[in-house]
């Protein structure tokens, strides 16, 4: 029973923070997700196309949430919502079987907070599964290591893996967690491990073997997408990973500990990780589990980050994050029992540097989006080619028609340093753009004027700026951003004629950038 109101109690701390932040469809790989959702409801016999399709843990229980609850937006994200509330209490049940409940519930409630883990439970993705299947897998593991008679522990551990393996091959780290152990303790059980992951890989690829005559079908669809692993040191990743420097080899520290999605998390780790190399009281299972943390997190981080060469993008540390909040969890316990004081002041920084980083998350990233869907079910709409394909579910949700919504072209021109918008809108349109030049914004052509503008919420930060008069300041210094949770958008309606001879070609009508 103390068990359940502590789970109770995990789940109605973290529900304002999900409800509160919630983002949503993004319009991005979850494209490939939703549509792979829709087909294996439709189709016979799918057959994923991309590296995304293949994802069966992410689309499988998406096309359940269709078929039980119908087709939308908050059906497509409760998936990441089950996988997030799955993640909390399983964290908080296995701390609490090697520690004790306060550990459990602490460990569970750090990881309940981190900004990652809110932001992508309401967004559809691998992410939080993948942390849900390895965590899983890894505990298992653990249970065995201190019940060696019960050898279906590992042949489920290993089962897990596979399945985690099946939700991106990402999760491939864990065999290199399981290996390490077996050449440390030679052990031949472990090889249970492997006759596990071979039950979920298996029938994988005996599916796609009678679907498509190719048994490495999952590798080629794979790797045709990000090529083939090998060793990355050095150089610099693509631009887009949000971390201040994408160098190959510091990025991925970078993005733990200069990333707002992690805010505290990953600074905390570092005396907690000392606490718990010095601390002697620890008991023999204890260490063990904390060792196989330890090798499990430097494990991912290596081949992850340099043997994958995986951009240092924040959520896919989702594992070394979880991996942080248990340690974290224990040392704020121990402390807690000696140092009340030290551990409430500790406790509390980290909340609420996720608490300040929650408020400036950016929780409307397709507010031009969903402004294109809006208006469409009234009106043609004209807008750029990119934002016309990531509405494309939005446009269905609200039953607007995709035909009411046209693209020009979207072109991006170094030499100028700005986005630029060509195109033939008709009189009739409304252009939906970003305000901001350069962001995905382009440039009107004569006639038109802004009609409205869309505003995203405002923070709270920006509300106490505004309080004192520093929201304008704030705003005039290019730290908008701190202010609006989102880019503003822009809505123009055609005000008067065109600055062009009749039947004049207008693909070509460039005027002012918008402001």
């Amino acid at each position: 029973m103390r068990s359940l109101v502590f789970v109770v109690l995990l789940l109605v701390l973290s529900a304002p923070l999900v409800g509160g932040v919630w983002i949503g469809h993004l319009g991005s790989d979850d494209i490939a997700y939703v549509s792979a959702g829709q087909r294996l409801l439709n189709e016979e016999a799918f057959v994923g196309d991309s590296h995304w399709a293949v994802r069966h843990p992410v689309t499988i229980p998406t096309a359940i949430s269709f078929a039980v609850f119908g087709f939308g937006e908050i059906q497509s994200i409760l998936p990441s919502v089950a996988y997030y509330v799955s993640t909390v209490v399983l964290i908080f049940f296995l701390v609490s079987h090697f520690f004790d409940r306060q550990t459990g519930f602490l460990s569970g409630l750090i990881v309940a907070t981190t900004p990652l883990f809110v932001v992508w439970a309401t967004i559809l993705g691998p992410d939080i599964s993948e942390a849900a299947f390895c965590v899983a897998s890894l505990s298992l593991f653990a249970l065995w290591r201190e019940q060696r008679h019960r050898f279906w522990l590992l042949v489920l551990c290993g089962a897990l893996a596979g399945v985690a393996f099946l939700n991106r091959e990402t999760a491939a780290v864990l065999a290199l967690v399981f290996g390490l152990y077996f050449l440390a303790e030679r052990r031949l059980a472990y090889f249970l491990i492997g006759v596990g992951w071979l039950v979920p890989v298996g029938l994988e690829t005996l599916y796609f073997t009678m679907m498509t005559g190719d048994p490495l079908y999952r590798l080629h669809t794979v790797f045709s997408s990000h090529g083939t692993p090998a060793l990355h040191v050095t150089g610099e990743h693509a631009a887009g990973t949000g971390n201040l420097t994408n160098d190959v080899l510091i990025g991925p520290w970078a993005a733990l500990f200069l990333n707002q999605e992690m805010a505290l998390l990953f600074w905390a780790v570092v005396p907690a990780a000392w606490f718990i190399v010095r601390h002697g009281s620890f008991d023999g299972r204890q260490k063990r589990f904390l060792g196989l943390m330890a090798v499990a997190f430097f494990s991912w981080m290596f081949f992850d980050s340099y043997i994958l060469g995986l951009r240092s993008l924040p959520r896919y540390f989702a594992v070394p994050a979880v991996i942080a909040a248990i340690m974290v969890g224990v040392w704020l316990r121990h402390l807690a029992i000696g140092r009340p004081v030290v551990a409430c002041f500790i406790g509390s920084a980290i909340l609420g540097s996720y608490l300040l980083a929650l408020d400036l998350e950016n929780t409307s990233p397709r507010l031009a989006e969903r402004t294109v869907a809006a208006l469409a079910a009234d009106s043609p709409v004209y807008t750029t080619s990119l934002i016309k394909r990531r509405a494309e579910f939005f446009l269905i949700w609200q039953g607007a028609s995709q035909e009411e919504v046209l693209a020009g072209q979207h072109l991006h021109q170094p030499e100028r340093e700005e986005t630029v918008l060509r195109g033939n809108p008709p009189e009739d349109a409304l252009i939906v753009l970003p305000v901001e030049a350069g962001h995905t914004g382009g440039l009107l052509p004569p006639g038109w004027e802004e009609v409205e503008r869309v505003e995203g919420e405002r923070t709270l930060v920006g509300r106490l700026a505004g309080l004192v008069g520093l929201d304008a300041t704030l705003i005039d210094n290019g730290l908008r951003r701190i202010v609006w949770s989102a880019p503003p958008v822009g809505v123009y309606g055609f005000m008067g004629p065109a600055d062009r001879e009749d039947g004049a070609d207008r693909t070509d009508s460039l005027a002012r950038p918008i402001q």
